[in-house]
Order: C-alpha cells, then structure tokens, then sequence
C-alpha cells in the first residue's frame, strides 16, 4: 500500500456503528479557534474498517467510505442515532432519515423535517424510536411518518431552557432525562431533576431530591438507571431507602405533574380521586398536594398511607376542575419507588 494514501483522521463530536460502518459526525476540531470546522458534515468509513475514513484514506482504492454534508439550512449537526438498519442525523434546523449501506448504492435521505434537536442530551433510543426536545416540546420518531409531539400538556418544556447538564437514557419502557440545573425557581431554587415519560401508560412526571444535586449525568446498563456524580461516583438512581444521599439530614423525594387539561375552561368535570401506582419498600406515608383550576379554583394536601408491598394507592379527592396538578413528597427513610399517578374520574376506580 502507498505510503501516501494515509492523512490525518477526523476528530468529530458524533458517532454511531451501523452495519458494519461507522458514522462520524461534526468534524475536524480547532483547538485555536475552538470550534468544529465542518461541523454539517458526517463521514462514513469503509465496510468492516473503523479506521478507514476518506480523510484518513486519500486514495479511493483503499476505502469505499463516503461523506455527506447536512449544510442546508443548518449550522451543526446535534446528535446521530442508528435506527433499525437506517441513521438519524439531527442538526440545529432538521433531523434526517438516512437510508443506505455504501457509496455505491448511495445513501438515500428517506425523511427529512424540521424538527430539531435543540438540546443534544435529551437524545435517546427508545424501542426502536427516537425521543428528543426540539426547543418547543419533547418528541418521539420511530422511523415513518411525522414525529409525533409526547409532551404537549403533561410536563413544562420551558423547564429545560436554561439547563447547564442534560443527558437521557431509556430503561424498562421509561425515558428519563436529567436536568441540572432546573430552571424553576417556584419549586425547584435551581435544583436537578429526573424528568420521566413512563411511555407504557404516557404519563410525564418529574422527580427530585438533595441527592440529585451532585449528579452530572446518567447512563444504564438496560436492567437499572445510574447517576455519574462530580466526584465521580456512581449510585442507583431509583434505589435504596435513603434515596443515594448521604448528605441530607433528612432524605426527601417529590414527583409533580404540570397542570393537566381534563376539560375546556369552562366545563368543569368530576373528579372522584387520583391513582398512584408506588412501591415502597415497608410501610411509610406520602404527602400528596392537588391544586385545580376551574369555576372554582383550590388546593388540598392529604397523606396516604402506603402498606408495603402493595403497588396501586387510591386517594379520594372529589372535586369539580378543568385542570388538575398533582404533587407527591416523601421525607425521610422508606422511599417508595413512584411508577405512574394521576387523576381517576371513575367512583368505580376509588372504592
């Protein structure tokens, strides 16, 4: 082989291994400028050679790898994920769907819209889809059609706004997606939060506790969700009694709903009681706060008591709303393990 078919190789941002192919994307960082100087674009290496790129690889003899530039309309690509057999570019202005093994059949953009991925941690697979926020809400694509909004009306996307650490992982049929800072002063001050789309009932809730605090980021092994620490420690984000804080003095875990619509303004309907599908590891109480808007607004805090061993809790509320939010707490040892809550408009539901 000719000396002179090797250069440099890429530096890039972005990466994915897909039949037996990798992809790389955002290229060629300046650490003068400090800034990517082909940020739209991805090179794809040579069949079964990670190593062969065409800017590693001068001579077309020695690669049949390619590259595809994502220039229009973008200024970045965000994030990169491989979907049954096929790629999803997500940059500043669109996500694409590319279809394709190798430069001589090409690569083939099958779907192209313009929602894009405005916060690179909030990317995760999901069962063969992809969930995101494009800037507005959190969406979900699983390969044909429109990506289809999941959080319009269930969870605040402007929470998300001023995030300095965001990163996402999908586990047992849930995403979950940290947030730290979380930019809600009313309830947080600033505090993190695991933001949760349970995607088996389509529930959204959002949890928090002091532990949180010290998580930069999160990952799994698909049995459990793990926590990265500043110091870097790893912990069991949904498990032990304490709630994986060992600087609390008195351990507290809350999960919310944002305001969700049951009806127009206006037509208000009944609501007999609210659901709560928790485990706890032995007996212990949850506070549970519902605020409602409607003809009449209000608020009403209770206590539920939670035998252990038991999964669903029924809390009567009998109220006439339009909108209903939910706020659970739980201080100090005993932790439940909060699956899924939310209204229940059947009496049937809470006897």
């Amino acid at each position: 082989m000719r000396e002179d078919a090797y250069s440099a190789a890429s530096s890039a941002k972005y990466a994915v291994v897909q039949n037996g192919r990798v992809y790389a994307g955002c290229l060629d960082y300046d650490p003068i400028s400090k800034q990517w100087t082909r940020p739209t674009v991805v090179q794809v290496s040579g069949y079964q050679q990670p190593w062969a790129f065409p800017s590693v690889v001068q001579h077309p003899l020695y690669t049949d790898g390619g590259e595809i530039d994502y220039n229009e309309g973008a200024s970045a690509i965000r994030g990169m994920l491989a979907l049954d057999n096929d790629i999803l570019v997500f940059t500043d202005a669109f996500f694409y769907h590319l279809r394709g093994e190798d430069p001589i059949t090409g690569w083939q953009v099958i779907g192209k819209q313009r929602h894009p991925l405005a916060y690179p941690g909030t990317l995760a697979l999901a069962n063969r889809a992809a969930i995101w926020h494009d800037g507005e809400y959190w969406r979900g694509y699983g390969g044909g059609g429109d990506a289809v909004v999941l959080s319009r009306d269930r969870v605040e996307s402007g929470l998300i706004a001023e995030a300095s650490e965001i990163s996402a992982v999908w586990c047992h049929d849930q995403y979950v997606c940290l947030i730290n800072p979380y930019n809600l002063d009313e309830y947080m001050n600033q505090r993190a939060a695991l933001v949760i789309f349970d995607s088996a009932h389509g529930n959204w809730h959002v949890r928090r506790s002091h532990a949180l605090d010290a998580v930069a980021g999160i990952c799994t092994d698909g049995q459990k969700v793990y926590g990265v620490t500043i110091d870097g420690d790893v912990v069991d984000l949904f498990g032990g009694d304490l709630d994986y804080s060992a600087e609390s003095v008195e351990t507290r875990r809350e999960a919310w709903t944002q305001y969700v619509e049951l009806a127009p303004a206006g037509k208000d309907i009944h609501v007999e009681g609210i659901v709560i599908e928790a485990l706890a590891p032995a007996a212990t109480s949850l506070k549970v706060t519902c605020r409602w808007h409607g003809l009449k607004n209000g608020v009403v805090t209770k206590t539920l008591d939670m035998p252990a061993d038991q999964t669903r809790h029924v809390l009567k509320l009998n109220v006439q709303c339009c909108a209903l939010k939910i706020e659970l707490t739980h201080t100090g040892e005993n932790a439940p393990e909060i699956y899924s809550f939310g209204p229940s408009r059947s009496a049937e539901a809470c006897r």
